[in-house]
């Protein structure tokens, strides 16, 4: 037995062990005449005039292989096209990666073609429960398919159309720019005890869900190591703190809001609101709400829904805050 024949042997019985249709392609090549097969396998006109004259040689060696692998193997391809020859040429230097290759197209071949049968059998199962609707239809009974009864959907929930909700309300957003920017200051939740980072850490997740299938629609935040002033030196900035004097209130006519990113229990937002030179307002709960007990405290996802519903019901402060805190 040659050396190229071992190598062959080798190579398809590593693919044999890790192909689940290599029995399958070797019983779809079985049928087909040698002679035709090689005719199928061989290389075109446009390969001989394309490739270099350095090549021309190696092909000449290919070719003997590929006769060869043609009568020999078990795994063996129905055509090679003129990309497969370039592949081949360019790619393979060895025997081992000339018939792996191959083995690989005979098998994606089978592939292609058993998923085209089985589109070809979903069809038929369509057409023969089509026929059966037709049939109830024409009997006066409620048959469902094209030109028949028809299920109506919700159009609101459409996919295209939800795209296109959602892309329009991005680039409203966009143009517009009457949304107050909201900045989340991280200059103290490096500060927090661990369990605390945690938290603040799971909640600005949920502020910013990025789980969801439209999140190509969303307008990602932008990451700063400068100050609040710095990035937004001509806007009306208010700075978020329970423990401030003024309480904000009414529609929301503030060009960005602050929020310090911590529990706040040593007044970290009062310091970095006076140091900033930004007035410090803290949201009108005492004025709207009974708080029971409990440290009077919302996590930053709820205060983001509270603000965007202000946003859009002109300042109505109360549902607001009734919709978004826990009874």
């Amino acid at each position: 037995m040659s050396d190229f024949t071992q190598r062959i042997g080798k190579v398809e019985e590593s693919i044999l062990k890790a192909s689940e249709t290599a029995e399958e392609v070797e019983q779809s090549t079985a049928d087909i005449p040698y002679e035709e097969l090689l005719k199928a396998l061989m290389p075109s006109e446009k390969v001989y005039t394309t490739i270099s004259s350095e090549h021309h040689e190696k092909l000449k060696e290919i070719i003997k292989e590929l006769e060869v692998f043609a009568y020999m193997g078990n795994i063996v391809p129905k055509s090679l096209t003129d990309d497969h020859w370039y592949r081949i040429l360019n790619t393979t230097d060895s025997v081992t990666d000339r018939v792996s290759f191959w083995e690989y197209v005979a098998v994606k071949q089978r592939r292609e073609e058993k998923d085209k049968m089985r589109k070809n059998v979903k069809y038929e199962e369509f057409l023969a429960k089509y026929e059966e609707e037709k049939a109830k239809f024409e009997r006066g009974e409620m048959g469902y398919g094209p030109d028949l009864y028809q299920l109506v959907h919700n159009p609101m929930r459409n996919k295209k159309k939800i795209h296109l909700t959602q892309g329009a309300r991005v680039l409203s957003a966009l143009r517009c720019g009457e949304v107050p920017k909201v900045i989340l200051d991280l200059q103290y939740m490096f500060n927090e005890k661990p369990r605390v980072q945690s938290e603040l850490g799971n909640q600005l997740q949920c502020v910013g869900f990025y789980g969801g299938r439209y999140t190509h629609q969303t307008v990602l935040p932008d990451f700063t190591s400068k100050g609040v002033k710095e990035v937004f030196p001509g806007e009306n900035v208010v700075y978020i703190s329970k423990h401030a004097r003024d309480t904000i209130d009414g529609p929301l006519n503030a060009g960005a809001i602050a929020l310090c990113v911590s529990m706040d229990t040593a007044r970290e937002a009062l310091g970095a609101a006076r140091r900033g030179r930004m007035r410090a307002v803290r949201l009108p709960i005492k004025k709207y709400i009974k708080w029971q007990k409990g440290p009077m405290y919302l996590p930053f996802p709820n205060i983001l829904r509270i603000f965007r519903e202000v946003h859009l019901n002109g300042g109505d402060w109360e549902t607001a805050l009734l919709n978004n805190i826990s009874k």
